[in-house]
């Protein structure tokens, strides 16, 4: 009976021993959440123009009283500001290359829509894309974090 006892209290040990390294292991190895980028829900807007070749980009057709796009970056009808509404939880949830992704423009440093770096304009000239945010230019491109009031500028010329 004493040599029972004793094996039932090293499997109890040995048991307590795996589950507790489990537990370890996996608190050690869960992937980290951020919390929401925002504090609470916003109402922001955000400017865009779109242009190539010294022509607008028109942006897809909104069904009237619907939008384009999630809740949290959208276009209304007949509007041409990007709405953020409701509490961001990612930053990349507001980036510029998300939001035109979701209408349906490819962007990159090196693509705006159908044209890519180096093709030619109707003019014969070279094009390339530029990429402005308050009349400064950046290098962010798809990755800016839109902010309220920003004033994106996007040309492939």
């Amino acid at each position: 009976k004493e040599g029972a006892n004793k094996l039932k209290k090293t499997a109890l040990a040995s048991l307590a021993l795996v589950v507790g390294a489990f537990l370890v292991y996996s608190l050690a190895t869960a992937p980290k959440v951020e919390g929401p980028y925002t504090p609470g829900p916003v109402h922001w807007h955000a400017n865009i123009s779109l242009t190539a070749c010294g022509e607008p980009i028109k942006f897809p057709r909104v069904p009237p009283g619907q939008m384009l796009g999630p809740e949290v970056r959208h276009l209304h009808e007949n509007d041409s500001k990007i709405h953020i509404e409701s509490q961001v939880q990612r930053k990349e949830d507001i980036m510029v290359g998300a939001f035109l992704a979701d209408i349906g423009v490819p962007f990159s440093e090196k693509q705006l829509g159908p044209f890519k770096e180096g093709d030619a304009c109707p003019d014969g000239k070279t094009g390339k894309v530029g990429f402005t945010v308050n009349g400064a230019p950046s290098m962010e491109y798809e990755k800016h974090v839109m902010r309220d009031g920003d004033r994106i500028d996007i040309r492939f010329e």
